[in-house]
C-alpha cells in the first residue's frame, strides 16, 4: 500500500440570524456542536459511551468520533479521527440575516453511511443552533472537491441526499522525481507540534515531517486498510537534512474556554512561511496529503493546515512577501 485515500465535501449554509465565528475558533465551534449533534443522532439515549459500548466497532459516533485502537502504536492512546474541519469560509466572519457562507470537510474513511450522518447533524444545528448565541443556520448544498479544491458534483440539496457520496481521490505517496530549488511551507492556520517532548518553537523540517507522517500512517491503518509500505525511518533521517534558510513565521496566542469545565485551553500556534534547502523531492507526495490532514496538534479543527511549494514557485512566492 503507497497510496492515501480523500473525500472530500464543501459544506453551503444561509445564516437565520446574527452568526459570530471568531478567528481562530470557529473550527473549535463546528467540532463542539457536531460532536454533541452527532451523537445524540447515532446513539441511543442510554448509552454508555464509545468506552464501554459493546456494539462501538460498528456504530458510526464512536468510530468517527472517539475512535478507539485494538492494537495500535505503543504510545497512542488517542487515535486519529476520521475527518477534519477545514472552516475557511467562517474564520472571523460576523454574519447577518441572509448571508451564505460554506465550509471544507476532509473525510478519510471508505465507510459509505458517514456523509449522510454529517448531513443530518448539520441540518439538525439548523434547529439547535451553533456557535455563541446558538445562531440558527440552515444547509442548503453539498459539493465534492477535487484534488485543486474546485467543486465537482452536487451530492446533497433541496433536502436530498444523493446516491452517492462520490468518489474522493488518491495521491501516492510514492517519491517524485527530482525537483530542483528551495522547498517553501505556507502555514495557513495556526500550527503546534512537539519536539523532544516539548512544544517547537522553529518549524524544522525533520520533526515536522516525523509527525505528518506518523498522523498519515495512522489515518491509514486505522481507516484505509494499513500502514503505507515505505521506509519510514530513512525518509525521516532525508528529512533531517533539509535546513530552514529564510522564512517569517509568527506565534498566534488563541484560546478556547471548555463549556464543560470552565478550564481555558490553548489553539496556538505559528503561522506564516518558511523555507528550507535540500532535496524535497522525497517529501512532497506526504506534503500533498498533509494539506489535507493537517500536522500536529488539533487538526480536527483546522489546525496545522500547511501548502506546500518547490522550485520557482517557491521563489516566485518568496518574492511576492
Amino acid at each position: 500500500m503507497q497510496e492515501f485515500r480523500i473525500w472530500p465535501y464543501r459544506f453551503h449554509f444561509l445564516a437565520r440570524g446574527p452568526a459570530l465565528f471568531p478567528q481562530h475558533q470557529s473550527g473549535n465551534i463546528l467540532r463542539g456542536a457536531f460532536g454533541t449533534v452527532f451523537r445524540q443522532i447515532a446513539c441511543e439515549p442510554q448509552c454508555p459511551g464509545p468506552n464501554q459500548c459493546n456494539i462501538a466497532q460498528d456504530c458510526p459516533y464512536a468510530q468517527v468520533f472517539e475512535p478507539r485502537w485494538e492494537s495500535g502504536p505503543s504510545g497512542l492512546t488517542d487515535p486519529p479521527r476520521a475527518f477534519v474541519f477545514r472552516p475557511t469560509g467562517l474564520e472571523g466572519r460576523q454574519m447577518q440575516t441572509g448571508d451564505a457562507f460554506w465550509f471544507d470537510l476532509h473525510l478519510f474513511s471508505p465507510r459509505p453511511d458517514l456523509l449522510a450522518y454529517f448531513v443530518l447533524t448539520f441540518r439538525q444545528l439548523g434547529v439547535v443552533g451553533i456557535g455563541p448565541g446558538r445562531a440558527r443556520v440552515e444547509l442548503t448544498r453539498v459539493t465534492c472537491l477535487d484534488e485543486n479544491r474546485q467543486e465537482q458534483d452536487v451530492v446533497f440539496n433541496d433536502g436530498k441526499l444523493a446516491q452517492s457520496a462520490g468518489e474522493g481521490f488518491r495521491l501516492h505517496l510514492t517519491p517524485s522525481a527530482p525537483q530542483p530549488g528551495p522547498l517553501r511551507l505556507q502555514f495557513l492556520s495556526p500550527t503546534e507540534f512537539k519536539e523532544m517532548g516539548s512544544v517547537a518553537v522553529r518549524p524544522e523540517f525533520g520533526p515536522l515531517f516525523r509527525r505528518l507522517a506518523n498522523r498519515i500512517g495512522n489515518l491509514c491503518a486505522l481507516y484505509q486498510g494499513g500502514r503505507p509500505e515505505v521506509d519510514l525511518e530513512q525518509l525521516a533521517h532525508q528529512a533531517d537534512q533539509l535546513r530552514i534558510v529564510g522564512g517569517s513565521v509568527s506565534w498566534a496566542e488563541v484560546e478556547r474556554r471548555s463549556s464543560k469545565t470552565g478550564q481555558r485551553h490553548s489553539l496556538g500556534g505559528f503561522t506564516g512561511w518558511v523555507e528550507y534547502e535540500g532535496d524535497a523531492s522525497p517529501f512532497l507526495p506526504w506534503l500533498q496529503a498533509a494539506r489535507w490532514t493537517g500536522v500536529g496538534r488539533q487538526t480536527v479543527w483546522g489546525k496545522g493546515w500547511i501548502e506546500s511549494s518547490v522550485g520557482q514557485a517557491a521563489r516566485s512566492a518568496s518574492s511576492a512577501d
